[in-house]
């Protein structure tokens, strides 16, 4: 679907416009699926009782993540850029959440039996609690790190005003 999606926008917008307005209600349909499908393996009571180490394994997979793909994100930063160590760390912190396809491998590990039950429900409600939290920390993060690269040009005199988080 990405390849087709690329084919189709390179060809004429026109055509990408038109196949995404028509596609449009069966995009809405798949994610009402899989945000269906997410709230059927989720354990709520598991979630209540073991939030505080659901929390800890999602601060430790984003730490994670953050720390992995800054270094090689700002070794191959350009230089023309005029903060390269302040891109590589929003791209870096972009990247960090669980993201979708932890939920295929902590089912995968499941039914090889690699992972036990509480481990599963673990990953489980790690990987849910990630993708609520992910819109706040995008809208964190613009107000964390300054997203006008003009700041660091010397064109602007103020730092950027922080933008609000709701």
């Amino acid at each position: 679907a990405f390849v087709a999606g690329l084919s189709l926008a390179s060809v004429s917008p026109e055509v990408a416009q038109r196949a995404e307005h028509r596609l449009g209600g069966i995009k809405d349909v798949f994610a009402a699926l899989f945000f269906g499908s997410i709230g059927l393996v989720v354990n709520a009571r598991f979630l209540l009782d073991n939030l505080s180490a659901i929390i800890s394994v999602v601060i430790f997979v984003f730490v994670l993540k953050a720390a992995t793909a800054f270094l090689p994100l700002w070794l191959l930063a350009t230089k023309k850029l005029p903060a390269p160590g302040l891109t590589a760390l929003r791209l870096s912190c972009t990247l960090a959440h669980v993201g979708e396809f932890g939920f295929v491998l902590a089912a995968r590990g499941s039914t090889l039996g690699v992972l036990s039950r509480h481990v599963y429900l673990l990953l489980i409600g790690a990987n849910s609690v990630s993708l609520c939290l992910t819109p706040w920390m995008f809208k964190a993060l613009n107000w964390l790190l300054p997203e006008e690269e003009a700041f660091f040009l010397g064109t602007l005199r103020d730092p950027p005003k922080p933008k609000r988080l709701v």
